[in-house]
């Protein structure tokens, strides 16, 4: 597909009676990607199988010439993927991307704890979650939080950060893909606030 981009890929996890199974990158070796350029449209269903991305654009067949069938398998793909990720508007804990992500993130947080370090989470939000936490004050990975706060993680979220400077630049200016310099510059100071704040204030485990 010339509009596929560059075919590299990575790990993934998958969860497998409630443990995570490491998907090894199937991209390799030069022969796997003779695999694809012999059978891109089976290769790539099969990469494609658990990607939000793929799920929406892949799966092109003669049909897809004309725009409006396109437009409306387009809309169709996007509403059941996005359900399956998203309820009202916030993580579905009950969808697989999430379950895979929150038994991560216990993953993460008992190896740092093993190697006698102290782990903290930094939530980094992205321009949607920006947009609806300014719009609807309301926060699309709350379910995430919830997850941490009843299990005693210590986290910083930078939500909180960017609160204090809704009036003086938009979410486009802070993150409109990649953080900007000055959304970066934002989260930067407020973890370093963060930290240097004395452990008693409960800062790093609690909702404000």
């Amino acid at each position: 597909n010339e509009d596929g981009g560059i075919p590299l890929g990575k790990p993934r996890f998958k969860l497998i009676n409630n443990e995570l199974s490491l998907q090894e990158n199937f991209f390799s070796d030069p022969s796997d990607y003779a695999k694809l350029i012999n059978s891109p449209n089976s290769v790539l269903a099969s990469l494609g199988e658990y990607d939000f991305h793929y799920q929406i654009r892949g799966g092109i067949d003669l049909l897809d010439n004309f725009f409006i069938v396109r437009l409306i398998r387009h809309n169709l793909k996007y509403i059941r993927v996005r359900r399956s990720i998203y309820k009202n508007h916030q993580y579905n804990p009950n969808s697989k991307a999430y379950k895979i992500t929150e038994k991560i993130f216990d993953i993460f947080h008992q190896k740092v704890l093993d190697k006698g370090s102290i782990p903290i989470i930094l939530l980094f939000p992205d321009n949607r979650a920006i947009k609806y936490f300014s719009e609807e004050k309301k926060i699309i990975y709350s379910p995430l939080i919830e997850h941490f706060e009843a299990k005693g993680y210590k986290y910083i979220d930078m939500l909180k950060a960017f609160k204090p400077f809704e009036g003086k630049y938009s979410p486009d200016e802070l993150c409109p893909n990649h953080y900007t310099a000055e959304g970066n510059k934002i989260v930067a100071d407020f973890i370093v606030s963060t930290l240097n704040k004395k452990p008693s204030q409960g800062h790093l485990n609690k909702s404000e």
